[in-house]
């Protein structure tokens, strides 16, 4: 009789730790970022262009654009909601995090001009918290993008 206890809790167990990795794996693949950011194209003779969408719970949207070492870039992101935005920007050759450029995590302030420390691509990522996240909540944005020469 004590094999058959055992072997029911095991089982339950398992269970358990099946559901665990079943939720942390749909969390992880929901939040995961686009394969391919979608690249930024100025129109000819033009230094800026505005990005608009919609994120909503998960959503993470993604922008890439080149630019030279040296370049100044302005970013200005507006949105009714913009509490609930995070901002990141940071060389495609390298994760965000360490390496952000900009990341907005801590403010509500979305305005950032700097010069660029390297020629090649650069890749602008927007995503909701994760309180509103979880809540399903939805962020219309506005991103006004400016390279200028060196």
């Amino acid at each position: 009789m004590s094999r058959i206890a055992t072997g029911a809790r095991s089982s339950g167990i398992l269970l358990v730790a099946a559901a665990w990795l079943l939720i942390v794996l749909t969390a992880t693949l929901a939040a995961a970022p686009p394969e391919h950011p979608e690249a930024v194209h100025f129109k000819p003779g033009a230094t800026s262009s505005v990005l608009q969408g919609k994120l909503t719970g998960w959503d993470m949207k993604e922008y890439a654009l080149r630019a030279s070492k040296g370049q100044t870039l302005k970013l200005q992101v507006t949105s009714r909601r913009i509490n609930w935005l995070i901002v990141r920007l940071y060389p495609a050759s390298q994760s965000s995090g360490d390496n952000d450029l900009l990341s907005s995590d801590n403010s509500n302030t979305f305005q950032w001009e700097g010069p660029l420390p390297a020629d090649g691509e650069y890749v602008l990522r927007r995503f909701i918290r994760r309180t509103e996240a979880r809540r399903g909540g939805s962020v219309d944005y506005r991103v006004r993008l400016a390279i200028l020469p060196k």
